[in-house]
């Protein structure tokens, strides 16, 4: 079957394309010779089933480059087709199918429609539901097996520039007084290529990253308290680095709020949004059994 790379994005161009899906498919399913031309909104047919322009649309994957827009058309097309052919033959094999198939349906269309109105209501409130600082504590802290280690993380000071024997650039990283790290900062930024000085953490492949030229052993055990000055070559330059670690958090150990804050405010959030369908749903229910839309038999 030859096929064709088409802007299905493009209107004008996407009718022709679907105009021509619909022939070609309509013979491959059918087998007729001649061909009842298809309606502007219908794409294929099989029996007395057709398949309409909107639900390619509704399918269609969003920002779809145009061959693959083509593609995914013409692909759906034969699945529709292959899924006719098989509905068919099972209606005539399976006792009872259709019934089968309307509680199936019946049951998934009221899960969708509950999903659909969950999401209704997390996009209506989720704007209006604030996490403070007070509320992320108290999680952390109530909640710390949640919050172990299963790798290693590192947090550290790190400088790299083509500047050697910078020793007051040394000093001030030996310090932990917030006014020396600000002047440590100052400095980067005045004269360093690269530099780490904040309090975020990091796990191995950044420590690979820069460890190149260390020689004063494993820098993951590095002593927190000195600064080491190392040096590489690139090229014909030559790199000065200067490093300090932090902190070590080895598997098993409790993770920094700092690390888990994020992921303690969307869970938090998460909580209260189950909560706030939890307690619509209730409501719901309640009304409906005031007003006596709700009434349960008994078997006999």
């Amino acid at each position: 079957m030859k096929r064709y790379s088409v802007n299905y994005t493009s209107k004008k161009v996407r009718n022709n394309l679907l105009y021509f899906l619909a022939v070609l498919f309509s013979v491959y399913g059918t087998g007729c010779d001649t061909v009842s031309q298809p309606g502007k909104d219908v794409l294929a047919r099989y029996g007395g089933n057709q398949l309409l322009r909107e639900e390619i649309d509704f399918f269609m994957p969003e920002d779809q480059p145009n061959l693959d827009s083509a593609r995914y058309a013409e692909q759906y097309i034969d699945k529709w087709i292959r899924r006719q052919t098989i509905k068919e033959e099972a209606k005539k094999e399976i006792e009872d199918l259709d019934k089968k198939l309307q509680f199936a349906l019946d049951n998934y269309e009221a899960e969708l429609v509950a999903s659909e109105f969950a999401k209704h209501i997390i996009d209506s409130k989720s704007e209006q539901i604030r996490v403070t600082e007070g509320d992320i504590l108290n999680h952390y802290t109530k909640y710390p097996e949640r919050f172990v280690s299963n790798g290693n993380f590192y947090q550290f000071f790190y400088v790299r520039t083509i500047l050697p024997n910078q020793y007051k650039l040394q000093n001030l990283m030996r310090s932990d007084e917030p006014e020396k790290i600000d002047e440590l900062r100052q400095w980067a930024k005045d004269n360093a290529n690269e530099w780490r000085l904040d309090s975020s953490y990091v796990q191995d492949s950044e420590l690979d990253r820069i460890s190149k030229g260390y020689y004063f052993g494993n820098i993951r055990k590095a002593n927190t308290k000195t600064p080491y000055v190392y040096s590489s070559k690139e090229g014909k330059q030559t790199n000065f680095h200067f490093f300090r670690m932090l902190q070590v958090i080895e598997p098993g150990d409790q993770l920094p709020l700092r690390i888990v804050r994020d992921r303690i405010i969307s869970s938090i959030k998460n909580q209260t949004i189950n909560t706030m369908i939890q307690q619509t749903e209730a409501r719901l229910i309640q009304a409906a059994r005031k007003s006596n839309k709700i009434k349960i038999f008994d078997e006999e």
